[in-house]
């Protein structure tokens, strides 16, 4: 059990909890933009590694921005292994919003050549290694599949690696100088 505190501690401690509110407020009040919908959209087919009917590997909607995939993209759909027009090698059951479906999926960001370190109001510090100047965007994300053949994890890691590895055609227009590239598998409950 801790000594009581006094007083003048209370109010001390009071004063700085009051000080550290404000600055909190003022920063959000000093950081507010104005909201940016989303971007143009492009619509494509996703073909499910994990989930078939019968023999056919089930296909769903997706909608990906158009600053991330397509003509003014960074990744063309076939990069991504995604399908347009209509869903063809498998059995097509709507989109994959609401579907409790998580796609095998591409994240990164665009990598800045010399991090810089920002302070917070509370007095602690993080590390920014993200640059915001492509797109008013660091960080992007897209669906990842195959769009003919076996969907699976030694094709996927294969074809992520010709594309964001040590050597891929990638690498330089979509990490920057020091960006990350991650590859998530699908997740999802399978039942028989």
């Amino acid at each position: 059990m801790g000594r009581r505190r006094t007083g003048a501690e209370l109010e001390e401690m009071a004063r700085i909890a009051r000080a550290r509110e404000a600055a909190r407020r003022q920063a959000t009040i000093a950081a507010n933009r104005p909201y940016r919908p989303r971007g143009d959209q492009t619509e494509a087919f996703y073909r499910s590694m994990l989930r078939f009917r019968g023999a056919d590997r089930l296909i769903y909607g997706v909608s990906v921005d158009a600053n991330t995939l397509g003509a003014g993209g960074i990744l063309s759909l076939a990069d991504a292994g995604l399908m347009t027009g209509s869903a063809t090698g498998g059995i097509f059951v709507g989109s994959i919003r609401g579907s409790g479906i998580k796609p095998t999926k591409v994240s990164w960001y665009f990598g800045d050549a010399t991090p810089t370190v920002e302070r917070t109001a509370w007095g602690s510090r993080w590390i920014k290694r993200y640059d915001v100047s492509t797109a008013n965007q660091s960080h992007r994300s897209t669906p990842f599949s195959e769009v003919t053949g076996d969907v699976d994890v030694t094709a996927l890691t294969t074809r992520f690696q010709s594309l964001f590895g040590p050597t891929g055609t990638k690498k330089g227009l979509a990490l920057g100088a020091k960006g990350q590239a991650t590859l998530t598998f699908e997740r999802g409950n399978i039942s028989t």
